[in-house]
């Protein structure tokens, strides 16, 4: 429609007097639908919203020259437009003046031609006057063909407005398939996390519930620990919460880094023992006293210890431990192996196998071990198959492969049972006298020609490891959260380290700010500040109280807490670093995370 006043633009700047109005629905993302479809270039689509474009009339009128052609040609116009106008149920004509030349209404020319211009909607003509005197006939042929040119100058302007139209509209349904294709990318991400979150945080958690109960019962008894025996159940069942919480903390933590940008996983290879590190910890998180199964721990050397991704290894054999776990009977076992290897090309690595006394995987179902959410890999129908599918991803990233023995057998009649085999390649260690030793592929005996050879004789390069750094005799810190549980838990880890250090606890931002008013901005050498506190009056959360804190001149070392990663926000509000919690109790790795604080740079690292 149009063109109209727009009342919207009075004050664009360029000035927009009058527009034309065009609509162009947009197709929709579904070609099939039929409800309510539009045609273009001969294909039906969808509608499911239009796109409505504003064209500056005056500046298509200026632009075309018209003006100028018919003024050089001594002959006048006036381009019009019929609208129907409906009034007390019937239709009346009215004529609209789009553009006329200046001298159009008082001009002696004595003829005028009229024609009718091909529009998209409401009847358009233009009017050329021009004189029929001896002294101006020679400019009839001009007149006509300066309406012919209107014409079909006007026609290629609309058609040219329509195809932009189309354009944009199709640029917006591109974008629009593009946000819908993002938006089912990221649920599916989603929903991958969370199957993620359930299925590796669900067993460590439930191991480690399963040892509170029992360390409960036994503390909780008339006379408790009063035998050797009871205290070394107790003991195991400690190192059973320790592990299995260690390694649901681990996992978050990896999450936590996924998260903050790191979209594909990261190997971090450190020195590993694959007995303590691996073997026993995923023992103790699937068996529990109750069980009526046995789990066995090999490994040749005992001391295997190897450069490698720790969490993710872990994560390997326990999700393996606990696929066998669901189908073990009555009686049946578990059996966790490893033992080194050197290569015919003088790589080394490592072997390790998960076997049980279930029921084995059916021939038919083998091709489809490692495919995600098939229905069962056994008989019974138990299982949606997430650890394997999990299991060949990381072994994948981690350069090693994953595969099913098809020749093993457990040896218990009408039980095959499973042995899936594990090999990784990598860097072998052994400690002398405290001192680590590597040992690297390369640099192995060259005799060894056979794939299966142990390793015995490898030559040996010296690593030493750090000691703990020290620590200052006396400091002044300030621990800053609502939870009173967590902030007596901190104070006792520190005591333990520095009893000398003088230990201040606040439950919230605002009681911060007046302990800080009231002791100095100086009183205290390290404060940490959680993120979220609740107040009976107010709410600060951590980052306000760290810019309210730096507003005030304080110049203490501020590290940020939070279990989200809050690191950017910590930083933009002055602290000098931030640690994502839970924070570290265990003695050494809290003496070195301190360490860190006071010597590593300030403004802003993550810890």
């Amino acid at each position: 429609a149009g063109p109209l006043t727009l009342k919207q633009c009075q004050d664009c700047d360029p000035v927009v007097a009058k527009a034309f109005i065009a609509r162009l629905p947009i197709p929709s993302l579904d070609s099939n639908s039929t409800t309510s479809t539009q045609s273009t270039t001969g294909k039906e689509y969808g509608k499911w919203g239009f796109v409505v474009a504003l064209i500056n009339w005056e500046r298509l009128v200026h632009e075309s020259g018209i003006y100028e052609n018919f003024q050089d040609n001594n002959m006048e116009f006036q381009l019009t437009r019929t609208d129907r106008i409906e009034k007390d149920g019937s239709y009346e004509e009215e004529i609209v003046v789009l553009a006329e030349s200046a001298n159009y209404q008082e001009s002696n020319q004595d003829y005028v031609v009229e024609s009718a211009l091909p529009t998209t909607n409401n009847e358009w003509e233009i009017a050329i006057a021009y004189c029929t005197s001896g002294r101006c006939v020679g400019w009839l042929p001009w007149a006509i063909a300066g309406s012919v040119f209107m014409s079909l100058f006007i026609s290629v302007m609309i058609f040219i407005i329509f195809m932009q139209k189309q354009r944009h509209a199709d640029a917006i349904a591109e974008k629009s398939q593009l946000m819908v294709e993002a938006a089912k990318r990221a649920a599916r991400n989603e929903r991958e996390l969370n199957d993620f979150i359930a299925h590796e945080v669900r067993n460590p958690i439930s191991a480690a519930l399963s040892a509170c109960s029992f360390v409960s019962a036994s503390v909780s008894e008339t006379e408790p620990l009063v035998d050797v025996e009871a205290r070394d159940r107790v003991r195991d069942d400690v190192r059973i919460i320790e592990s299995s919480l260690k390694y649901a903390n681990d996992l978050l933590h990896s999450m936590l880094d996924l998260n903050r940008g790191n979209t594909e996983i990261t190997i971090h290879s450190l020195p590993t023992d694959i007995k303590r590190d691996i073997l026993e910890p995923v023992a103790s998180m699937i068996f529990h006293r109750d069980e009526t199964f046995e789990v066995t721990v090999e490994c040749c050397p005992d001391s295997l210890i190897v450069s490698v991704d720790r969490l993710r290894l872990k994560q390997i054999v326990l999700n393996l431990a606990r696929n066998s776990s669901r189908y073990v009977h009555t009686g049946g076992f578990i059996r966790l192996k490893a033992r080194s290897f050197v290569g015919a090309d003088s790589s080394t690595g490592i072997f390790i196998s998960v076997e049980d006394s279930g029921p084995g995987v059916p021939p038919e179902k083998r091709e489809m071990l490692f495919k995600k959410y098939q229905k069962s890999l056994d008989e019974l129908n138990q299982g949606a198959g997430i650890g394997l599918s999990l299991c060949k991803k990381l072994i994948d990233f981690m350069d090693g492969t994953i595969s099913l023995d098809d020749t093993y057998h457990s040896g218990v009649t009408g039980l095959p049972g499973a042995k899936f085999d594990v090999r990784l390649k990598c860097d072998l260690i052994k400690f002398k006298m405290g001192i680590l030793v590597e040992e690297t592929g390369p640099n192995s005996a060259t005799s060894l020609q056979s794939d299966e050879t142990p390793n015995e004789e490898l030559f040996e390069t010296m690593v030493v490891l750090p000691p703990d750094p020290p620590l200052p005799e006396h400091l002044t810190v300030l621990f800053v959260d609502d939870d009173m549980v967590l902030r007596k838990l901190f104070a006792r880890s520190l005591r333990r380290i520095r009893p000398n250090w003088t230990i201040r606890e606040c439950a919230s931002g605002e009681a911060t700010l007046a302990l800080v008013e009231s002791e100095g901005c100086s009183a205290f050498d390290l404060i940490f500040l959680d993120q979220y506190m609740a107040s009976v009056d107010k709410q600060l959360l951590g980052t306000e109280t760290a810019r309210l804190l730096r507003s005030k001149g304080v110049t203490s070392i501020i590290c940020g807490l939070s279990a989200n990663d809050m690191h950017d926000s910590f930083q933009a509000a002055g602290a000098d670093y931030f640690m994502t919690k839970p924070f570290p109790f265990e003695p050494s790795a809290l003496r070195r995370a301190i360490a860190g604080l006071l010597k590593g740079p300030r403004r802003l690292t993550s810890s």
